[in-house]
């Protein structure tokens, strides 16, 4: 963008704001102002962003001015929900209790609790942001030789079906910490030469559609952060002084990065919610009014059928309708409109919420 005597801060809000106007515009978007980063810190630039996409964690790469023309690279992850149909029901995720793989990597700290930790924020994250889904933490965890560096995915998705059947859960969230390990840095100047101790933090994240047996998301996580603690300190993990330094900043936006993504990627999945009782020749499902389920509502029933070799796929069953009798916070009362169907459902059995 040519500068020609403008303000810099006004020609560089244009070119942050014509940058993401490229990027997005395929994805359908409007581009009015967003919030910025600048190496990984946001800076006081704020554009907003009206689109039918997800547009985050707009990063601006870099800046430079030449013969009066400012140019800006920018990094932009765009997220196309223009054939994304959602239908306002939520969903149940299960945050299991992540692991750290190197438990030694935690004696510097004593630091053995940071993936409950890491749980619940997670869990409490999705409870206050997410639109899709309504979060559990709890105490269980994935066998460790499932989440080695190769994932054994059978394993994984018949570990996930026994733990979503005792929680009543659609997605299984699966955790692992990688590296907690320390090094040093080093930063030469013309008047000081500093050295500080900095922090690694990596974590293997998997997230699983129990009903499908998919593995919807698989990605790995990393920063790092200086460690502005004495290395023969204990943590306390509970106080605000760890998560208000430089490393617990770094893990906070990190997880809400996380939850943002996982939030984005079961938004335009359907929802299923499950049979658990049976009353009367009525069923009831695990889903309430908590998950946005209202009063006459009507949803299809689907059954699992098991392909071989260990493929499952759900299949309508035809002609089936079930009608929301009642419900409270966490369960809805179904009856059937068809006395065949309605003999026909089972436990396990699923209702799509559409």
């Amino acid at each position: 963008m040519k500068i020609s005597g403008a303000p810099l801060e006004e020609a560089r809000r244009l070119a942050i704001e014509n940058a993401i106007a490229d990027a997005s515009y395929s994805a359908g978007a409007i581009v009015t102002a967003e919030d910025s980063l600048m190496n990984g810190v946001l800076s006081n630039s704020t554009l907003k962003v009206s689109t039918r996409s997800n547009i985050k964690n707009i990063e601006v790469l870099s800046e430079s001015i030449e013969n009066d023309i400012l140019s800006v690279n920018i990094r932009v992850k765009i997220r196309d929900y223009n054939n994304c149909r959602e239908n306002g029901y939520k969903t149940k995720v299960l945050v299991t209790n992540f692991q750290i793989s190197e438990p030694r990597q935690a004696s510097i700290g004593k630091i053995y609790s940071l993936g409950h930790h890491i749980t619940n924020r997670i869990s409490d994250q999705f409870n206050v942001r997410s639109d899709h889904a309504v979060a559990l933490a709890a105490n269980v965890a994935l066998n460790r030789n499932s989440l080695s560096n190769s994932i054994d995915r059978t394993q994984v998705l018949s570990q996930s079906d026994t733990i979503a059947r005792r929680f009543d859960t659609q997605y299984v969230i699966f955790g692992m910490v990688r590296d907690l390990s320390l090094f040093e840095i080093n930063e030469d100047s013309l008047f000081t030469n500093e050295e500080f101790i900095a922090r690694n933090f990596t974590l293997s994240l998997l997230v699983v559609d129990v009903f499908r047996s998919l593995v919807i998301m698989e990605k790995s996580y990393h920063f790092e952060s200086e460690w502005d603690f004495d290395l023969f300190r204990k943590i306390n993990l509970n106080s605000s002084v760890f998560w208000q330094s430089d490393y617990g900043r770094s893990l906070i936006d990190l997880l809400i990065e996380i939850v943002g993504e996982i939030d984005s990627e079961i938004s335009c999945q359907p929802v299923f919610s499950q049979i658990v009782f049976r009353m009367n020749g009525d069923y009831v499902i695990n889903s309430g009014n908590k998950h946005n389920v209202e009063t006459g509502s009507r949803f299809p029933l689907f059954r699992k059928a098991i392909l071989p070799p260990d493929t499952i796929l759900l299949r309508k069953v035809e002609g089936s309708s079930f009608t929301v009798i009642s419900t409270d916070e966490n369960t809805t009362l179904l009856s059937a409109q068809d006395n065949n169907i309605a003999m026909s459902a089972q436990l396990y059995d699923l209702v799509q919420l559409e």
